[in-house]
């Protein structure tokens, strides 16, 4: 759900009071309100999503059995993010070697290319099953006790990390139980 509006129109204010209203009349629902502004140096809102979703669990077993599940699919991000990131820079420092060396020092980046390319395409093999165990617990979780998630601010994010955020929201925690209410200004954020 998106409730949406210009800028000093009382969105969070809205929210808020949404909020405690949910409060009053479903007491077995967890609610989380995240300003991602907030977390917008973060670069990562995957992490963010998961930190705050952890502070919503009371007991340690079902935080164990959620942070059990979500390491993998954040490692695999991470790694990506990396492995793509020193494939690039091997890439970039055989551009601006001198010519003699040139040849040999882009067999070598050529190699390590293709061995991070290999691990990647593996690492990714298991981040879909990962990704699966991932949403099973969250949706286990929030079978007992549904989770809405009341995120403001994406529209003052940077665009890219705002992009980030909406894809994660999709793709990871698309589960049964578990809601998002965005609280934006979409002109904005379009």
């Amino acid at each position: 759900m998106i409730i949406d509006g210009d800028w000093g129109t009382g969105k969070t204010e809205f929210c808020f009071k949404l909020i405690n209203k949910f409060e009053a009349d479903h007491k077995n629902y967890r609610l989380l309100y995240l300003d991602a502004f907030q977390a917008d140096h973060a670069d990562n809102p995957l992490m963010t999503l998961l930190s705050s979703v952890m502070k919503l669990l009371p007991e340690e077993k079902t935080k164990s059995k959620l942070l059990k599940s979500a390491i993998p699919v954040v490692r695999y991000s991470l790694a990506a993010t990396g492995k793509a990131v020193v494939a690039h820079a091997l890439k970039q420092n055989a551009d601006e070697l001198a010519a003699g060396f040139d040849k040999a020092i882009q067999d070598a980046a050529d190699t390590a290319i293709d061995a991070s390319l290999k691990s990647l395409l593996k690492d990714h093999e298991k981040a879909e099953e990962n990704l699966k165990a991932l949403q099973s617990t969250l949706e286990g979780i929030a079978k007992s006790s549904p989770i809405v998630i009341f995120i403001d601010e994406l529209d003052r994010c940077r665009p890219d990390f705002a992009v980030h955020f909406l894809e994660t929201i999709k793709h990871t925690f698309s589960v049964e139980g578990l809601k998002f209410v965005l609280i934006t200004n979409t002109k904005q954020l379009r």
